[in-house]
């Protein structure tokens, strides 16, 4: 290889690098926020027995029963978006970024004809047990098309809260 090729070589090595980073960082920060919007509507209402809502995951899982033990109203479509972002966020940067456990997993930043889609964590030699999709790679999604999906998340947790402050747990001050 000439020296201009070389040179272009660990540009792009660079170049990989941070990009790889930001990615893993995106999935890492949505999922804080989603964690801290489940923290935030635990503390606005309160908690109930055996349905802590300590992570998005849990808000996902006793969604319905916190609903009613609670009495609030909420619109159908927030549920349906909170499961979408747990699959497309939570479950994402839980058990395929920070949690994989395969030695053959290796982790890396490259991209194929859509430059808005990065794969993270190809599994060298994968096996059906897997489960990666795009044959065997990790590929992750536009982080602006995930941040608009989480920006429209957030809309609806604050017309839910809206909707039914009047059962808030927090005690109002008189002034």
């Amino acid at each position: 290889m000439s020296d201009h090729q070389i040179a272009l070589l660990e540009e792009l090595g660079t170049v990989g690098i941070n990009v790889h980073l930001q990615i893993e960082s995106y999935y890492l920060i949505g999922k804080i926020a989603l964690d801290n919007i489940a923290h935030a509507i635990e503390h606005y209402f309160g908690s109930t027995r055996n349905m802590s809502l300590d992570s998005h995951d849990k808000l996902c899982k006793f969604f319905d029963s916190y609903l009613l033990a609670k009495g609030l109203v909420v619109r159908s479509e927030m549920r349906t978006q909170a499961e979408l972002l747990k699959l497309r966020i939570s479950n994402l940067r839980d058990y395929q970024i920070s949690h994989e456990k395969s030695p053959r997993a290796t982790p890396t930043f490259s991209h194929g004809k859509d430059p808005s889609k990065g794969v993270l964590m190809p599994i060298l030699m994968a096996w059906p047990k897997d489960n990666q999709t795009n044959e065997h790679d990790l590929v992750t999604e536009d982080l602006t098309t995930l941040r608009l999906e989480l920006d429209v998340y957030l809309d609806m947790v604050i017309a839910f809260l809206t909707d039914n402050q009047d059962k808030t747990h927090i005690k109002q001050r008189v002034r």
